[in-house]
């Protein structure tokens, strides 16, 4: 058990300012802020009556926890450093870029005295939560199916670096794995991928895939996955299929079957943002670890990873176990 942690935001733009805003209204705001910007930590800094740091090491020196809302690219080495350094660490997704690196931080963390976890935050919205409750209760009985899909337009696009996949990762790595982390939190890792990505959007300059589809071969049913930043107006539909039921959510109104009889499934929850970082600081005070941790973030990567490459290779990719 232990006291309120004494949290640093690394990352002030959109995101931070979002985790910003929980933390304080949680009772434990940040006092700690760094951004390549250092108007963008001045501005956190004078609203939350903390301190806008010149780099890394200063903010290491005020603070146990930090809160990493930077581009991908740079998740690595904040990452490392952060638990080096003996940090909590709250990280937003993805892990980062390659397995290779993955494995790098989950070296790191196993040797710090810090508490992790990462920002998937479809965990906390309360239908998507709700769900994945009615099947691990075991009301739908095994798994048959598991779908997922998400479509938007290009109101997404607001950031430079996420047309560039060397920073991004591309659509599956930064944004879909939110969706892939659903359906693994649903039924596992799965044992193949097959995946295609697609550029569909004219005129722009980007390199990364805007459109993306899988199916997951899992030890027991399958998965489907769809994500596009082509399409309007934006939707979302998800279901879960047991063989005594299903459950199904179209555009955020939610419902479960059994029996042939149809019932609205209750979601009740708070925002998602609030709920995740306020399970991130229940853990750090109980000594608990986080869910989802490092483990959940490398098989999400892992599995996004091999829908690109399946993409690439027109094949399906077998996973390997991750290491233990």
């Amino acid at each position: 058990m232990g006291g309120k942690p004494r949290i640093g935001l690394l990352g002030c733009g959109g995101v931070g300012h979002e985790h910003a805003d929980r933390l304080a209204a949680l009772g434990n705001p940040a006092t700690a802020f760094l951004d390549a910007d250092p108007a963008r930590a001045g501005e956190l800094a004078e609203k939350y009556r903390g301190r806008s740091l010149p780099g890394l090491e200063a903010l290491f020196n005020e603070c146990d926890t930090v809160i990493i809302a930077t581009p991908p690219y740079l998740h690595t080495a904040q990452i490392l450093e952060a638990a080096r350094a003996g940090k909590n660490i709250f990280a937003e997704k993805p892990l980062c870029l390659s397995l290779p690196d993955a494995d790098a931080i989950g070296g790191a963390l196993e040797n710090s005295k810090g508490r992790f976890m990462i920002g998937y935050v479809l965990r906390f919205f309360p239908g998507f939560r709700a769900m994945r409750e009615a099947f691990s209760s075991g009301a739908l009985g095994s798994l048959v199916s598991v779908r997922d899909k998400r479509m938007s337009d290009r109101t997404y696009w607001d950031s430079p670096w996420l047309g560039d996949p060397a920073k991004s990762g591309g659509m599956t790595v930064e944004f879909f794995t939110h969706d892939l982390d659903w359906l693994l939190w649903v039924g596992g890792m799965p044992r193949r991928v097959l995946g295609r990505t697609s550029k569909a959007y004219p005129g722009t300059d980007s390199s990364i895939e805007d459109n993306v589809w899988t199916w997951l071969d899992f030890s027991r049913g399958s998965g489907t996955g769809e994500a596009s930043w082509t399409t309007a107006p934006a939707s979302s539909f998800q279901e879960i299929v047991g063989d005594r039921g299903f459950v199904i959510s179209d555009n955020g109104k939610t419902k479960i079957i059994r029996n042939g009889l149809a019932a609205a499934l209750e979601t009740p929850g708070e925002e998602p943002y609030l709920a995740q970082m306020r399970e991130f600081i229940s853990c750090i005070t109980e000594g608990r670890n986080p869910v989802p941790g490092f483990a959940e973030a490398r098989r999400v990567l892992a599995v996004a990873l091999a829908i690109q490459e399946s993409s690439r290779t027109g094949l399906p990719i077998t996973l390997s176990a991750p290491p233990a």
